[in-house]
């Protein structure tokens, strides 16, 4: 089985740092501005966007929101650090997740294919990676860690 364990710790780090600065990507979503006016909304007024306020059509039209933190992340790092910040923090968590991807199949002897598998998911991700930080890195990221602490997590017996 390939495996990364003669791999010394710095290339490791080294691995998820270059991982890490893939993901660092220019924000391309056609739906930033929403999201940064939603996220606005709940910092100055502490109300979520849950009707168009937004656009003409459809005025009153309700809706669930349910990337309201997305929203609220986004809107206070760009208001702090601009896109420079929004792109550090997507790039960061993907890295995690990544970094998360790794560590649960290496406790399986399976570091080599971890390996594989990411950069495949980040192969085949590409039109959703390529648009910047959104919703769905934050969701991953929860998925992988829900799933690493269901899997991995020491169990006391």
């Amino acid at each position: 089985m390939f495996q990364l364990k003669f791999l010394p710790f710095f290339a490791r780090v080294l691995l998820f740092f270059t991982l890490s600065f893939v993901f660092f990507l220019p924000e391309r979503d056609v739906d930033f501005g929403w999201h940064y006016r939603c996220g606005n909304m709940i910092l100055e007024k502490g109300r979520f966007c849950i009707t168009n306020e937004f656009t003409y059509f459809l005025s009153g039209y309700k809706w669930a929101n349910p990337t309201f933190g997305y929203d609220l992340l986004t809107a206070f790092t760009f208001n702090k650090f601009g896109l420079v910040g929004v792109s550090i923090i997507g790039a960061l968590i993907l890295g995690v997740t990544s970094f998360i991807v790794y560590k649960h199949l290496a406790k399986k002897n399976l570091s080599g294919i971890a390996v594989i598998m990411v950069m495949l998911a980040i192969f085949l991700s590409q039109g959703n990676f390529t648009l910047g930080f959104r919703s769905q890195h934050i969701s991953l990221f929860f998925l992988m860690a829900t799933l690493w602490i269901l899997f991995d997590y020491p169990k006391k017996t």
